[in-house]
């Protein structure tokens, strides 16, 4: 089998283990997530046919293909900038490389068949192994997370039993799950119209993609973005230091006018740490208006309250148990003198009539 087919036929089940997607479909996909002319997938893989046991080890399902994590990283971070529209600049993933020589580790997929791992020094780029050792682990190890998780788990702990001589790295779990991430999005990149030659705008995206992103991964990861309104603020992430912080809510203050004409200041926008101190109450209520437009209403409302609160006395405005007791007027009751139908205020408005 060749390096074409062995790459395509795992890039259809990366879309969909259970629904395949169709060749021309693949093709075009990694022809773009590539930075590949459209239609040139096929002469790009034949100039690695060379290198045949690479490519029968690409072909046998009991084996894959690693790379060191720094070269991962690279072709995880060309993926990150590649374009989502026409317009955008696509970078070939070979310009990515800064050399043209790599190190592979050959390791069985079932660790308990036997097989040694081994140094494989090839010409052939890392992102040519990546779709054909993924599907080869998936295929006999299930898609499932667990289980994923599970048999890297037991290739690793394979691998440091057994090192190749010669080797300079070693996988860790972060390799397995890079490569899968890789495969995946590679296979189902939204690919813009225009580039498949048929009309459309610039910022077409195949609705496709979204509807069939959760089946048969479960570390694809898809990022909705919605167009903000003219009016509206558009929206980002919180910061770690946002998300930390106490919730701050804005109130407006409202100012209503009493029957009697004299301004009366809601309570729905609460200032503490002025207690009992209402110049100061004053002078951080107004500090808080300061952001809302000026309301002369509302100004003197303030006003109103500061000058009516910093005059009371409270030992003349309040009654208390001393008060009641010393008062002429206060009589002594009992039930008996009590008159229920004539309460004590009509009594008086007769005697002072």
């Amino acid at each position: 089998m060749s390096i074409l087919n062995s790459i395509t036929d795992a890039a259809c089940r990366a879309w969909n283990p259970e629904k395949p997607a169709s060749l021309d479909d693949i093709h075009c996909r990694l022809e773009w997530t590539w930075g590949l002319e459209y239609g040139a997938l096929n002469e790009h893989l034949q100039s690695f046919n060379s290198d045949r046991q690479l490519a029968d080890i690409l072909a046998n399902k009991d084996l894959m293909v690693l790379t060191d994590w720094e070269t991962i990283g690279k072709m995880s971070l060309h993926l990150s900038h590649s374009p989502k529209t026409i317009s955008g600049s696509r970078i070939m993933i070979q310009d990515v490389y800064d050399r043209c020589s790599f190190e592979y580790l050959v390791l069985p997929v079932d660790p308990s068949s036997g097989i040694a791992p081994q140094l494989l020094i090839s010409s052939v780029p890392p992102h040519v192994t990546v779709a054909p050792s993924v599907d080869h682990l998936l295929k006999r190890w299930g898609y499932e997370q667990d289980l994923f998780d599970a048999a890297c788990k037991s290739i690793m702990q394979h691998v440091a039993a057994n090192p190749p001589a010669g080797a300079t790295f070693q996988p860790n779990f972060h390799t397995f799950t890079d490569l899968r991430y890789l495969h995946e999005r590679w296979a189902t990149r939204s690919v813009p119209s225009q580039f498949r030659g048929l009309e459309g705008s610039d910022d077409d995206v195949e609705e496709a993609v979204l509807m069939n992103s959760d089946e048969g991964s479960s570390t694809l990861e898809w990022e909705v973005a919605t167009l903000p309104s003219e009016e509206e603020e558009p929206r980002r992430r919180l910061l770690p230091h946002e998300l930390a912080a106490d919730l701050v809510v804005k109130f407006r203050t409202l100012v209503r006018v009493a029957d009697d004409g004299d301004e009366v200041i809601s309570c729905d926008s609460y200032i503490t740490g002025h207690e009992g101190r209402p110049e100061e109450f004053s002078k951080a209520s107004m500090a808080r208006a300061t952001s809302d437009e000026k309301d002369a209403a509302w100004e003197q409302g303030i006003k109103s309250w500061v000058q009516g609160t910093s005059v009371v006395d409270d030992e003349r405005m309040l009654l208390n148990d001393d008060q009641i007791e010393e008062d002429p007027k206060e009589q002594p009751r009992v039930a008996a003198t009590l008159d229920l139908e004539k309460p004590d205020y009509l009594a008086r408005q007769e005697k002072v009539r």
